[in-house]
């Protein structure tokens, strides 16, 4: 009897840790210009703004992955942002805040 929950329990852990993983692989958006300076995600497009009074500690949940066609992106919210209209992106070490219009 204990054989048969211990394989359960395996079974269960492991659709888990795959429905996990593919969740952190989904494809939301684009980046799109010569130096990823723009993201497209559902027909709303995001400029790259320096400007701004972030800084990587404002990341907020994980949104999904961006990509250019070779290379994938994580997408993150931005804490504070009430109105949504500010993502964090990141690759590697790099970040960047991106704004839409």
């Amino acid at each position: 009897m204990k054989r048969k929950y211990l394989w359960i329990t395996l079974i269960l852990c492991g659709v888990a840790l795959v429905v996990f993983i593919i969740s952190q692989n989904r494809v939301i958006g684009e980046v799109r210009g010569p130096e990823w300076d723009r993201i497209v995600i559902d027909d709303v497009v995001y400029y790259r703004e320096n400007n701004n009074d972030f800084s990587r500690n404002d990341k907020g949940r994980f949104l999904g992955v961006v990509t250019d066609g070779k290379t994938r992106f994580r997408v993150y919210s931005v804490k504070g942002d009430t109105e949504g209209k500010w993502l964090y992106w990141t690759w590697e070490w790099e970040g960047a805040f991106y704004k839409s219009e």
